[in-house]
């Protein structure tokens, strides 16, 4: 009877909302993890750059104390004080190149969860579409399901365009600016 078919479709439609809701909340779980890891990323670089700081610091003091002890030259102090800058530079500078890989990593994972919950979303937007298709169509069965099945067709190709898109890590192929420092391309020995 008419009445218990509509309410067969009404509980399909509840029910893939429930799943849906589900998804959608799984996602946002899983996203807030990946921020709180990427959070925690930045603390542990500020953390990694404040004792690359202190100990150029260090190394500077020790050099200026000795250039006014006159225990070195300033040409002595002078390739001293270059030495700990180079050496500053090129630990911050690994520093935050490691920071961006370990970032990179976070929003792959990131991409990919929500990637899958746009697939969730699509799949479910497609079943209510072809619940209401069917439900909602003039005619009898057959014209329901051919109306259903062009509503399942575009809602596939839905889907399917999400199960192609592909995540574009940051990269220094072309060269690439990470903080202060500039390189060149991997092609020009960077």
């Amino acid at each position: 009877d008419l009445e218990t078919y509509q309410a067969r479709i009404k509980g399909a439609q509840e029910t893939v909302d429930i799943a849906a809701g589900l998804a959608q909340g799984l996602t946002t779980t899983i996203l807030a993890q990946y921020a709180l890891e990427e959070n925690a990323l930045k603390v542990k670089l500020a953390n990694e750059l404040t004792a690359i700081n202190s100990t150029f610091s260090t190394e500077k003091a020790s050099l200026d104390a000795q250039l006014a002890a006159k225990t070195i030259s300033q040409a002595q102090y002078d390739a001293g004080i270059l030495a700990a800058n180079q050496k500053l530079q090129a630990n911050t500078k690994a520093a935050q190149v490691k920071q961006a890989v370990d970032l990179n990593a976070i929003k792959k994972k990131q991409f990919e969860a929500d990637k899958k919950n746009q697939i969730a979303q699509a799949l479910a937007d497609t079943a209510q579409a072809v619940l209401s298709v069917f439900a909602q169509a003039k005619g009898g069965p057959v014209l329901k399901g051919i109306a259903a099945g062009a509503a399942a067709i575009f809602a596939a190709i839905r889907v399917n365009q999400i199960r192609q898109t592909q995540f574009v890590p940051t990269t220094f192929a072309r060269g690439g600016k990470v903080g202060t420092f500039s390189g060149p391309s991997h092609a020009r020995g960077g």
